[in-house]
């Protein structure tokens, strides 16, 4: 059976079974395969029909035991319509490994290529496996889809590059609309909403892009070109405490380690220091001009975050602080001080009359 057809294996067991009817090693293989027939006729059924959940959850407890093609194919062709396409993968690849040339596991695998975004190497192979079999409509209907797809993707990132991002967006839309041939959970979803979130931040349009950030991070979390886009969104919007709060949370989880992950919360922890800079700056000259003193919390400067600030070195010796222009006020005092001073320095010099009189002498 892993060679093979099942259902040729089967009819061999059949007939094998009334050649020596008293063979028990026979008998229980039948069985088996008896039950395996009906499971993958129970589990054909229900992906014909689009119940490709209960078709997987059916085929789950034996299918990774089974030396079975037939129920390998059947598994990945499950995955593949729900967007597990790694696990599609996994199993029409055990498929091809027995048979290269196997026309049903090749166009699965290219199926699966697309939906994991090698959309043109999917189309490939799906194109190759139907030249050999030319006359399956599902195979034909589910080129024309991908095709379709693949058109509007890359129109839409055209007209990005020529500025043109009302039209790219809608070029996505459409692409996205096909939700029969791309599955939500696939990766190719995420990357399509990846994208149109791009186009609709250089569009300007912030709230949709967020949107289609959220629910790109949502299906990957580590979907790294989505947390670009949304801390670019914030940017654009002045959100950076939130960027920074989501960034920090991302670099103690998934990514911890991430190079740009990494790069963006150091970038954006050090505009968020810099915008606070600029508010302590602007309520010090508001507080000169109306003689009111600055509201700092705790007296601490709004530019050091409250983490770093028991870590921040104290000033060393070799600052100079420049010390405030005096007052006319104080400088008239300071001035009749220097003259009565100069007086008494120069009652102190002046001689006196006795040592006159001796010099005279």
């Amino acid at each position: 059976m892993a060679l093979g057809s099942f259902h040729d294996a089967y009819k061999c067991l059949e007939d094998a079974v009334t050649e020596i009817p008293n063979s028990k090693r026979l008998e229980e293989e039948l069985e088996a395969a008896s039950e395996q027939k009906d499971l993958l006729n129970n589990a054909n059924e229900l992906i014909e029909n689009g119940d490709y959940e209960g078709a997987r959850e059916a085929m789950l407890p034996i299918v990774n035991s089974t030396d079975n093609v037939s129920l390998w194919l059947a598994a990945a062709r499950a995955d593949a319509y729900l967007g597990m396409t790694d696990s599609a993968m996994e199993r029409v690849n055990k498929v091809l490994m027995f048979n290269p040339n196997h026309l049903e596991g090749l166009q699965v695998r290219g199926y699966a290529l697309f939906l994991s975004g090698e959309m043109e190497q999917g189309m490939s192979m799906l194109k190759e496996s139907l030249e050999v079999d030319i006359d399956n409509a599902e195979v034909s209907s589910l080129l024309q889809n991908c095709q379709k797809i693949y058109s509007n993707f890359s129109k839409g990132q055209a007209r990005v590059k020529r500025g043109r991002y009302r039209e790219a967006v809608d070029l996505f839309t459409t692409a996205l609309e096909c939700s029969e041939t791309i599955p939500i959970d696939a990766p190719l979803y995420s990357l399509m909403l990846t994208e149109r979130a791009e186009a609709s931040l250089l569009n300007r349009d912030y709230e949709d892009a967020l949107e289609d950030c959220g629910e790109a991070i949502d299906l990957k979390q580590d979907n790294v070109t989505a947390w670009t886009v949304k801390v670019e969104v914030y940017f654009a919007q002045g959100r950076l405490q939130e960027a920074r709060d989501e960034l920090a949370d991302a670099r103690k989880s998934w990514g911890a380690g991430n190079d740009t992950i990494e790069d963006a919360y150091k970038k954006t922890d050090f505009e968020l220091r810099l915008q606070r800079a600029d508010d302590d700056l602007r309520k010090i000259a508001a507080a000169v001009e109306t003689g009111l003193v600055p509201d700092i919390p705790d007296g601490e400067p709004l530019h050091f975050n409250r983490d770093d600030v028991s870590k921040s070195p104290k000033p060393s010796s070799d600052v100079v602080l420049k010390s405030p222009k005096p007052s006319k006020s104080s400088s008239k005092s300071k001035s009749s001080k220097k003259s009565s001073s100069d007086k008494k320095d120069s009652r102190r010099k002046k001689p006196s009359t006795s040592s006159r009189r001796k010099s005279q002498k």
